[in-house]
């Protein structure tokens, strides 16, 4: 398989997901050099529509709360593992997750981030077994998160900082405070207070 990023927009590799979407959806945020890359599983009804990860009720979430702790748009740069809307919201099958890893780590590469932050199971597990997708981490998010990983990719060194998906905290309220309290300790790591 050839994987660049020019050919994202076009690829096919995953049948279901390519003959159902309206767009593939990149990323979105700052791309030279962001001191942040946030990573979750896969675009929603209103990514595939507008293209951009994470502008549905789960991106109001992570951006309000990246808001109201003061981080700069040009220190961020929003991604997901899986580059389509799998049919229905349903969670990315392993086989789509493999078939895009590829595109992420050239993201990562190109933009040499201080820090990962995975929101959610999937996009942590996915990061955490390093592309190697036959021994995917059973690792829950409750035990990862809020935590800093050294994970490599590829030839590449990063440090992974696992929280749970803004989703999570919609329907389940009480985790609101910890997905709080994780963006803000990782502020503080990227730039010390």
């Amino acid at each position: 398989m050839n994987y660049s990023l020019e050919i994202l927009r076009n690829c096919t590799f995953c049948v279901e997901l390519s003959a159902n979407r309206t767009n593939v959806v990149v990323g979105d945020g700052a791309i030279d050099n962001p001191k942040v890359v946030f990573v979750g599983e896969a675009p929603g009804k209103n990514e595939d529509i507008q293209s951009k990860p994470f502008v549905g009720r789960s991106g109001q979430v992570l951006r309000q709360v990246l808001d109201a702790l003061g981080y700069s748009k040009d220190d961020y740069y929003i991604t997901n593992v899986v580059k389509c809307r799998p049919p229905k919201n349903r969670d990315p099958k392993l086989e789509e997750a493999k078939n895009c890893f590829p595109y992420l780590k050239l993201q990562l590469e190109a933009m040499t981030p201080e820090v990962i932050c995975s929101l959610g199971t999937h996009a942590t597990k996915y990061l955490i077994s390093n592309g190697d997708f036959e021994n995917i981490s059973k690792r829950s998010i409750s035990a990862s998160r809020g935590n800093l990983i050294d994970i490599k990719l590829g030839d590449k060194e990063y440090k992974l900082f696992p929280t749970y998906h803004p989703a999570a905290t919609i329907y389940n309220r009480s985790l609101r405070d910890t997905f709080v309290a994780d963006l803000k300790k990782l502020k503080e790591i990227y730039q010390p207070i």
